[in-house]
């Protein structure tokens, strides 16, 4: 009967594998919709600060923060566990770099915002704005790293992408 198991065991792990193996496109996609998930959470923060900013009721940010933290996180734990895909090495870890800037990012950045209130002087408000505004300045040079190794990683796999957005 254990035999049975250990055989029933290894074959569900085999075929598992081959159902939820994922080809380099599909690896690529799984990085892009992080990056792009990211985008959207940290743009809604930024639209919720205009909002709060008016009233100077700032730790209505922390929900925004916190959940873009969580994700962040999330999202680092899952790809340092996953397995190559076809060379995936150096596009994983570019996107892991941009990643860690943007934890980084976001704990320097984002959360001494939540700790202002309407006694703040105007001075620690635009303060804060211009390192938010001085850190996001280097978010392009790890997003070039990112594109660069997904275009790479895109040859050496056969695939065509789509060039980025340049807004």
């Amino acid at each position: 009967m254990l035999h049975r198991t250990l055989v029933a065991t290894a074959v569900l792990a085999l075929t598992g594998n081959c159902i939820y193996a994922q080809t380099p496109m599909q690896y690529n996609n799984k990085l892009v919709a992080i990056t792009d998930s990211l985008h959207a959470k940290g743009s809604r923060w930024v639209q919720v600060f205009k909002e709060v900013k008016m009233i100077k009721e700032f730790s209505l940010l922390e929900p925004y923060r916190s959940d873009l933290q969580d994700y962040i996180n999330d999202e680092i734990t899952e790809l340092k566990a996953d397995k190559d895909v076809s060379g995936s090495a150096e596009l994983k870890q570019a996107v892991l770099d941009f990643l860690a800037y943007e934890k980084s990012f976001v704990q320097q950045c984002f959360k001494p915002v939540e700790e202002l209130d309407e006694s703040s002087a105007d001075e620690e408000l635009k303060a804060a704005i211009d390192k938010i505004s001085e850190e996001a300045r280097k978010e392009d040079a790890l997003l070039m790293k990112v594109n660069k190794a997904q275009e790479a990683y895109a040859r050496r796999n056969n695939f065509d992408i789509e060039a980025p957005n340049r807004k």
